[in-house]
Order: structure tokens, then C-alpha cells, then sequence
């Protein structure tokens, strides 16, 4: 993390503790899409239905400093179990306009033993923890859980490998 102070960057350690229930979304989702603006990512996760109705829909905004402090992990992760079969996705335009955005600084993955992939979500304060460590505390910050998304290893592996796209 860094903290500025006069126009000066000053690299400061502070613990996030990642809670592991109170998600403000739980779901599953099938179709996905990313879309680069300007170095962060706009992504929204979808689940439709057979018949193409959309049954639900999330989206985030992921930051670069998200994506540069969680890249090791999630690319040692998609090393780990393996590249995408496909490089591309199924079609999916998003969902419907007025959709809320919430901004994600952590991402975590995991996979289960059945193949369901896992992505959590979580947020926490630059302002509080730049406040923590002007007053000098050790105390742990906590992050807000945002989401927690279920879908198929294979499109788990396509989304981390678009998230990182060159």
C-alpha cells in the first residue's frame, strides 16, 4: 500500500483482514465480461438461463493497483491448474444498464474439489488505513466483503486469463 504525504509516496504496511461471511452478493454465474478503460477494468458476471434470460448479474470496478497486487497470485493460480482450453469466452453483451458498481481491491480464488471455481471479492479504506498508520496503530484493517461468485474451473480460467490480457 502506499500512503501519500506532501506529494511523496511512502510504501506502509498494514494487515487486511479478509472476513469470511457478509457478503452483499452471492452467486452463480456462466457468462462474463471485461472491459479495459483507461488501466482498470469494468466486470460484470452474468447467469443466464438456457432460454438466455438473464437470471442475475454482478458488476465491479477492479482498479490497476488491484491488479498489479493480486496478478502473482492469481496468475500462480491459473498456473496451477492449468491454462484455458479456450481463449474466448461465450458472447455476452452484460447486464442492464443501472446496474450498481461497486470497486474491488482484493481478489481471491480457490477450487473445490467437484471443479466449482470461487471468486471473493473485498474492499477496504485507503483513507482509514493511511489514518491507521498516521496514528501510529498495529491494529488489522478490515476489509468489506463485496461478493462471493461460483462458476465452471474452464471460465474461471478464461476471466483471470482476460483480466490479465495484454
Amino acid at each position: 500500500m502506499s500512503v501519500s504525504k506532501s506529494g511523496k509516496r511512502k510504501e506502509a504496511g498494514l494487515e487486511i483482514r479478509l472476513p469470511q461471511v457478509g457478503y452483499s452478493k452471492i452467486m452463480f454465474f456462466n457468462r462474463f465480461r471485461v472491459e479495459p478503460d483507461e488501466g482498470f477494468c469494468v466486470v460484470h458476471f452474468g447467469l443466464l438461463s438456457k432460454a438466455g434470460l438473464l437470471l442475475d448479474s454482478y458488476s465491479c470496478s477492479v482498479p490497476p493497483q488491484t491488479l498489479q497486487r493480486n496478478r502473482e497470485a492469481l496468475l500462480g493460480y491459473l498456473a496451477r491448474v492449468g491454462s484455458p482450453k479456450e481463449k474466448t469466452p461465450l458472447a455476452w453483451q452484460g447486464p442492464p444498464v443501472g446496474q450498481t458498481l461497486q470497486v474491488a481491491d482484493i481478489i481471491g480464488v480457490t477450487l473445490s474439489d467437484d471443479m466449482t471455481a470461487e471468486m471473493c471479492l473485498w474492499m477496504f479504506s485507503f483513507t482509514e488505513a493511511a489514518r491507521q498508520r498516521r496514528m501510529g496503530s498495529r491494529d488489522t484493517l478490515e476489509a468489506q466483503p463485496l461478493a462471493l461468485l461460483r462458476c465452471a474451473l474452464e471460465l474461471q480460467k478464461q476471466l483471470i486469463a482476460a483480466l490479465y490480457a495484454e
